[in-house]
């Protein structure tokens, strides 16, 4: 309760912050409590502290409660005497409990945390079974049940980026599939007969053509399941980054006959026919020759104008597809080399030191959110500068005390003001009529230091009797050892 309380004073303090700038800006002179109220700048509510402080301003136009301080240096909720609460404070509570032991207690109570430190950061948590969440629900029937071993994973000195899970054969996806193929081809082998219990998915770096902008992410979640968002993901993904999976094989010759057999139902069924509009998506199939002994088959699909290939193989218990015939090829040669092999459900890793001609569209995204951060301060510095006197030296002295922030350009620029043209500027960013940002991240960067240290980065899950188990995994090179600046 008492933390609300404090919550609810320092937006009355913004408030009357903003009031009072608001007065200086329109009156032309310092304001007082009384005058932003007999003004209307200030409703009743924001006059009035749940903890019956009195609220005043000084000459600068900070506000101050005599219970809770100022921003920036708001007293601690366990400094403050609390003694009862009023009757809607208790009624909330209530309510809060209530909700607590209802609805969220089924989901995240209790949950056990342990942190391991060093040049491996590692986080593990064990959350109960969310029962009633269809996410989970969703997840669990795909990838769900005892922990495997992903050796489908096939790590190439260029992949990025990979997703790895488990294949639960009892899903009903696998069950659909099999219903098909019996009406199919009911001579074809059965799924579960040939296919092994894990898969996994790569991304290999490449340029890009494009990025994704995440302000219009969260759009596709009103209207997409989360099957269709996973596979518009793919379908973009593919386009812009070379992707190849691979799938753990038990009987390789049944694969085979299972993918010849089927793609030429496909075939026919989809051929390209004399007409070709009256056709608009043929599928073909054809062998491209062989890498080290294994033969490379290729699948084109053709929509309209548009072709799509996908090369696949089968070589050491494994169906390896992939968008590029060289990164197909490469993932070939990592056969021959030892894979990680973790015990899970899902795992999700990032390998930075692969980042190579991905890099230099990573740094522009980089500057690009740092200058908009930059550019949001320019209106907040105008309004100190011109209705708080502050000054180009005095800036953020007077920022920590009206705004309980400092304002400061991320890349290290300094605001400036025109006094002839009333413009504010960032001396690396310009404003928002003449935006400008440097080629280069600066060397000098912390955040951009802390990544370049990282090896690995790795998030897995795996389902057990006593609930979910994740672990967040980050391999730090020692603070001794320079990475090559990229």
């Amino acid at each position: 309760i008492e933390s609300q309380r404090r919550i609810i004073c320092q937006t009355h303090l913004r408030s009357i912050s903003n009031a009072a700038t608001m007065f200086r800006s329109e009156m032309r002179k310092p304001p007082s409590m009384q005058s932003l109220i007999d003004a209307n700048y200030l409703n009743s509510e924001s006059t009035i502290c749940p903890d019956k402080g009195k609220y005043s301003l000084d000459e600068s136009g900070r506000a101050f409660c005599t219970v809770h301080n100022c921003l920036g240096y708001c007293t601690p909720v366990s400094s403050v005497a609390f003694d009862n609460a009023a009757k809607v404070e208790a009624e909330d509570y209530e309510n809060f409990v209530r909700r607590y032991n209802n609805y969220w207690s089924r989901f995240f109570d209790p949950i056990g945390i342990r942190f391991k430190l060093g040049d491996r950061i590692e986080v593990e948590t064990c959350i109960l079974p969310l029962i009633e969440n269809s996410i989970y629900n969703r997840l669990r029937e795909i990838v769900g049940g005892s922990p495997v071993h992903l050796n489908s994973r096939l790590i190439t000195d260029g992949t990025v980026a990979s997703v790895s899970g488990k294949l639960n054969l009892e899903s009903n996806i696998l069950s659909g599939l099999n219903r098909m193929r019996i009406d199919t081809l009911p001579t074809l082998p059965r799924i579960e007969d040939f296919i092994g219990n894990n898969v996994s998915l790569h991304f290999y770096d490449s340029d890009v053509l494009f990025t994704f902008s995440e302000s219009g992410l969260s759009m596709f979640g009103s209207f997409m399941g989360l099957e269709e968002q996973i596979m518009m993901g793919l379908i973009a993904s593919s386009v812009n980054l070379p992707l190849y999976g691979v799938v753990d094989i038990k009987n390789e010759e049944s694969a085979r006959i299972f993918i010849r057999d089927i793609l030429s139902v496909m075939e026919r069924k989809y051929a390209l026919r004399e007409d070709e509009f009256s056709s608009p998506f043929t599928i073909e199939s054809y062998s491209s020759g062989q890498y080290k002994g294994h033969t490379i088959d290729t699948l084109t699909l053709r929509l309209l104008i548009i072709k799509f290939r996908l090369h696949y193989t089968i070589a050491s218990g494994r169906l390896i597809v992939s968008t590029k015939r060289y990164v197909l090829e490469k993932a070939m040669d990592s056969l021959e080399q030892p894979q990680p092999s973790d015990v899970g459900n899902v795992q999700f890793t990032v390998k930075p030191k692969a980042v190579d001609k991905l890099m230099p569209m990573l740094r522009i995204g980089w500057q690009e959110r740092m200058r908009e951060a930059c550019l949001m301060n320019i209106e907040p510095v105008r309004v100190l500068i011109e209705c708080h006197n502050a000054t180009e030296q005095t800036l953020n002295e007077v920022s920590k005390k009206i705004e309980g922030v400092t304002l400061r350009c991320p890349c290290g620029g300094k605001y400036r003001y025109d006094v002839e043209r009333s413009i504010v500027y960032c001396t690396v960013h310009g404003n928002k009529y003449f935006p400008s940002q440097p080629p280069q991240v600066s060397a000098d960067d912390e955040f951009l230091s802390f990544l370049n240290r990282i090896t690995d980065f790795s998030v897995s899950l795996r389902f057990t009797d006593e609930g979910i188990m994740t672990k967040v995994a980050l391999d730090l090179e020692k603070k001794n050892q320079k990475s090559p600046t990229k």
